[in-house]
């Protein structure tokens, strides 16, 4: 069975902007909102045109049946960036196939608020996977992977490349990022249609930690009220500064669902590896 990534719509962000990233300039989304039921103390929506999380789906080899497993963000038009853990993830019944562009609602195609309608949702098979070097599945540690797409990704105003956090910047501790995936959160028994945002505080390392084992690799940490769980592995922790989205981290690990505790959510630090993933993309 083969699985599906699914991408995230964000302010729209062009290259010469991500040149120059912390220039200030005129709002180009409207704040347009879709807002999910339920969960309204920590779910939002900024239903803009702009850059895409995507959505990776797992097929099942026995029913053919397209299963969402986990989330990425794009790199540029032949390359999504997720974990390694889900792009190399391996059993008898389900293999990691193809990405969904331009997702939101898994039941709609396309997807609509009341002013506009977003582009259609686009499917990219994906031609190889390119883990990074340094990658332990025991350890979690340099837990991400690229997926290479066998055809390019046409730019729309639901479908962008992410903006990379400069060298000589950082986003400090007590900051307020966003992580967006379509997966479950801590006591939800079903996954949500849509896709799903979640506020959460960058905290200290130590915090993360203190609830998992010393052996797991924690790069980032960061929590909130609600605290994603199944299925949100690669979603990208996003930083808004100037209108622009720019990625902190992406997934590695975090709460089981089925816990009666929430404790934070063990992110990979994405600039430590920029380079990597700019040279391989």
């Amino acid at each position: 069975m083969c699985c599906l990534l699914l991408l995230l719509l964000l302010p729209i962000v062009t290259s010469e902007l991500c040149d120059n990233p912390w220039y200030q300039y005129d709002t180009i989304c409207q704040n347009n909102s879709l807002s999910c039921p339920n969960n309204q103390k920590c779910v939002f929506i900024e239903y803009c045109p702009g850059v895409t999380v995507s959505k990776n789906s797992l097929l099942d080899t026995l029913t053919g049946e397209i299963k969402y497993s986990c989330n990425g963000v794009i790199v540029n038009e032949r390359t999504v960036l997720t974990t390694a853990t889900c792009a190399l993830a391996k059993s008898d019944r389900y293999k990691l196939c193809s990405v969904l562009i331009g997702e939101y609602n898994t039941e709609s195609n396309p997807d609509c608020n009341n002013l506009f309608c977003g582009h259609k949702i686009s499917s990219h098979d994906i031609s190889y996977v390119v883990k990074h070097p340094g990658y332990n599945a025991a350890s979690y540690s340099n837990n991400v992977a690229l997926l290479r797409l066998k055809k390019a990704i046409e730019f729309t105003a639901t479908a962008q490349p992410i903006c990379f956090i400069p060298e000589d910047r950082y986003v400090s501790l007590g900051s307020t990022c966003t992580v967006v995936g379509w997966g479950k959160l801590l006591g939800q028994k079903a996954q949500p249609l849509t896709q799903q945002s979640l506020q959460l505080e960058l905290v200290p390392k130590q915090q993360c930690s203190d609830y998992i084992s010393q052996a797991l690799s924690v790069e980032l940490c960061a929590k909130g009220n609600c605290e994603p769980c199944s299925s949100y592995s690669g979603s990208p922790l996003l930083y808004k500064y100037a209108d622009i989205y720019f990625l902190v981290g992406i997934l590695s690990f975090g709460s089981s669902c089925d816990s009666s505790t929430i404790f934070p959510s063990a992110f990979v630090n994405v600039q430590r590896y920029t380079k990597w993933i700019l040279e391989n993309s």
